[in-house]
């Protein structure tokens, strides 16, 4: 090959390194969803080779799974979103009207409004108009901003999962085929990144969910107000191992306590050590089987909260995902480096 041969080769392969940065940054703002879409559609497979032949192709399959996904998961979501907010503007209301620590405690475990309250709704409302009225203007707006991209990143999931069902060997094999690296190392680290999504998904995930309905229950059944909202803030916050949902039960336990409620405050923190504490060793494993990560369990805690305090709340998914293809790239460089060199 020429020296213009191959100057031009090299010119080329930058205009294609320089055009795909340029992609990567468009596709930014919606890489959560799009990491989601890969992992939902990888979890998927096995489905797809079932129903496929059955509803006579992949498209229509790939449909009725993604219209399946929408009706299992996002519908329930959109639900649970909904009565959560109500119940926290409930209690933003309560903690704006409690002034001491104490009393803001107490806002935990009251109810809502008193009927005198309720009396005073419209000239409060009048007043707060006019005291915090452009500031509204302003929340309204974040809000609505907001709003409009949580819709987008949820079409773009949605979206993103019936392609990726639909074209996902081919959009891999083409990748593998233009990709500078061996095929095999190629599959390791597909092997490694679907490894990390049915880890979190599954093993994470399911977890989660379940310490969840366990506090939601047991606050639902000890008479705690707003324990829809309650359970899903400790669906948040049990993707942190070991500490996250006694992050959210232990203040509910102190605000028992502080109220005077010593039975209930007492059977919350039983069950929140000896169940909602244990749920993490006693169901995880049973979830091992269909999603694990190639990690310590120290490495994504600190996965997790090192994405969390870089990337914010998808920064869960980010940071056991990085961890995970860090050490599949330090595998595969050793695994090369054993291979004996072939000289002409």
């Amino acid at each position: 090959m020429n020296n213009g041969a191959v100057h031009h080769a090299r010119n080329i392969r930058l205009l294609a390194l320089f055009l795909c940065l340029a992609a990567m940054v468009f596709a930014l703002p919606f890489w959560p969803a799009l990491l989601l879409a890969a992992w939902t559609a990888e979890l998927a497979k096995p489905l797809m080779r079932r129903f496929s032949p059955v509803v006579g192709g992949r498209m229509r399959g790939a449909a009725l799974l993604t219209a399946m996904l929408v009706t299992v998961c996002f519908v329930p979501v959109v639900l649970l979103v909904f009565a959560a907010a109500h119940e926290a503007t409930e209690l933003y209301a309560k903690l704006r009207e409690s002034g001491a620590d104490k009393d803001a405690l107490l806002a935990l475990v009251s109810n809502g409004a008193e009927q005198g309250d309720a009396e005073m709704g419209a000239q409060q409302l009048m007043t707060l108009a006019k005291e915090y009225g452009s500031r509204a203007i302003g929340v309204a707006v974040g809000l609505a901003g907001t709003a409009t991209a949580a819709v987008v990143g949820v079409v773009v999931y949605f979206w993103g999962t019936f392609v990726l069902l639909c074209e996902g060997p081919r959009t891999y094999a083409w990748a593998e085929k233009h990709i500078d690296l061996p095929p095999a190392v190629t599959r390791a680290f597909r092997d490694a990144f679907v490894e990390t999504g049915r880890g979190l998904l599954i093993g994470v995930g399911a977890t989660s969910v379940v310490q969840s309905l366990v506090a939601t229950l047991t606050y639902l059944l000890l008479g705690v107000p707003r324990a829809i909202l309650l359970g899903s803030i400790t669906l948040v916050f049990a993707v942190v191992p070991a500490l996250g949902p006694a992050m959210v039960w232990l203040p509910v336990a102190i605000a028992l306590f502080v109220s005077g409620d010593y039975t209930k405050g007492g059977i919350l923190v039983g069950v929140g050590v000896l169940v909602i504490g244990t749920v993490d060793n006693l169901v995880r494993p049973l979830f091992v089987r269909f999603g694990r990560i190639q990690l310590s369990s120290f490495a994504v805690f600190v996965a997790i909260l090192g994405g969390l305090t870089v990337a914010g709340p998808f920064g869960i998914l980010l940071g056991p995902l990085a961890f995970r293809l860090a050490t599949e790239a330090v595998h595969q460089r050793d695994a090369r480096a054993r291979l004996p060199i072939v000289t002409g």
